[in-house]
């Protein structure tokens, strides 16, 4: 509640400074199409001209540029949050708004966030059909990116997304990456990789959100959501992770998301993650997530037919006839003989997300990544990281 309120004031404080066209909060994914570019302010115009060609875009398509500025509005930090931040902003992004097709990322160079959080997070925002091509001319972190795809967008558009939206799609990334962290550190699950811990951290916050956004639980169904689907990846997080994610899906819960709007795209994310897992070995248990939901509908149906059945036999003896005895015996089902609750429809859309490019940026005035490794336009820095995917270059997060 403490959290909300903060959100809520902060929002309000917001709008009373500045009063952008809205656009719809309803999820249409109805909003104007076309294309653009997302630059960070610290490419040189070699870097930038590279990532032109890489991106396979005319050298006069519109850009936008990427600055502390832009983070702070795009993501709602605080105007001094950027203060002691001494990285630079390279992530950069093509960024395509259409009409259907749900929500594409692919991505190069990126070696923290994962192709599935960038489109979960841009499915918060509100974006519902795009698609997004992020990268770097050497290895960043691209946790960055997410402020230009949306000051992209929204120059687009013509008009602001939800700031509501906007932050917690923010928040969503920054959870998904606390959760893949705890993962990493876990020495009792068979995970060593970032970018595996990454994959099932992905994994984890879809599943979760998708089963949320279904069926808009209350917060102890949240709670039994996050503790299924953890422990269908077999990993277990600390209780203050687990509380992270719970309220970030109860905010996410609050948004009134449509269902049958976003279904495609989730689906697909959570076919590209899948397959991820597959390829780097990491096996899901058989029992999971829709099994305990579907127990949960059995319980409450059951409970329901119990309370009809208590209230008939309540009744005087004198008001039950026989004949209403046995209507009552063939109308009320004995409590666990429901029927299993339909399965939701298998995933059989491939998914369009892809982590790998065919081509490499190619710089020839580039910055060395190894010698001169790299920050990404981040709020804070840590240990150097070294990308487990297709190179070895260090960034810093």
């Amino acid at each position: 509640m403490i959290k909300k309120s903060i959100l809520t004031l902060g929002l309000a404080i917001g709008l009373s400074l500045s009063t952008p066209v809205m656009a719809k909060s309803s999820f249409s994914g109805e909003y104007r199409q076309g294309e653009i570019l997302s630059f960070g302010t610290n490419l040189t115009k070699n870097e930038e001209a590279a990532l032109r060609d890489y991106f396979g875009v005319p050298a006069d398509m519109e850009a936008i540029y990427v600055d502390n500025a832009t983070a702070i509005e795009q993501l709602g930090l605080a105007p001094d949050a950027l203060d002691d931040y001494t990285g630079g902003w390279y992530s950069s992004a093509y960024v395509k708004l259409t009409d259907q097709g749900g929500v594409k990322v692919s991505s190069k160079n990126v070696s923290l966030v994962t192709n599935e959080m960038f489109a979960n997070a841009l499915i918060t925002s509100g974006i519902l059909n795009c698609e997004v091509n992020v990268s770097a001319p050497f290895m960043v972190t691209g946790e960055s990116a997410l402020a230009g795809i949306l000051a992209g967008a929204e120059e687009i558009m013509g008009e602001s997304l939800s700031e509501e939206n906007k932050v917690i799609a923010k928040e969503e990334i920054d959870t998904t990456l606390e959760v893949a962290d705890e993962i990493l550190k876990d020495e009792s699950n068979e995970i060593d990789s970032k970018s595996d811990s990454s994959t099932v951290a992905s994994g984890i916050m879809n599943d979760i959100k998708e089963q949320v956004i279904k069926d808009s639980p209350n917060s102890v169904q949240i709670g039994q959501i996050i503790t299924n689907v953890t422990n269908n990846y077999g990993v277990e997080l600390s209780d203050e992770t687990k509380a992270r994610v719970a309220s970030l899906m109860e905010d996410v819960n609050e948004l009134d998301i449509d269902y049958k709007a976003i279904k495609d795209s989730m689906q697909n994310i959570g076919e590209s993650i899948s397959n991820s897992l597959k390829e780097a070995g990491v096996h899901l248990k058989e029992s999971g997530l829709l099994e305990s939901i579907g127990q949960w509908f059995m319980e409450l149906f059951s409970s329901l037919c119990e309370w009809v059945k208590q209230l008939f036999i309540s009744l005087p003896e004198s008001a039950d006839s026989e004949t209403g005895s046995e209507s009552l015996e063939s109308t009320v089902s004995p409590v666990g003989e429901e029927d299993e609750p339909a399965s939701t429809e298998e995933q059989t859309e491939e998914t369009e997300d892809t982590v790998d490019v065919e081509e490499p940026v190619d710089l020839s005035e580039a910055k060395d990544a190894e010698q001169n490794p790299q920050v990404d336009g981040v709020l804070q820095a840590d240990e150097p990281l070294t990308d487990e995917g297709e190179g070895t270059e260090d960034v810093q997060q």
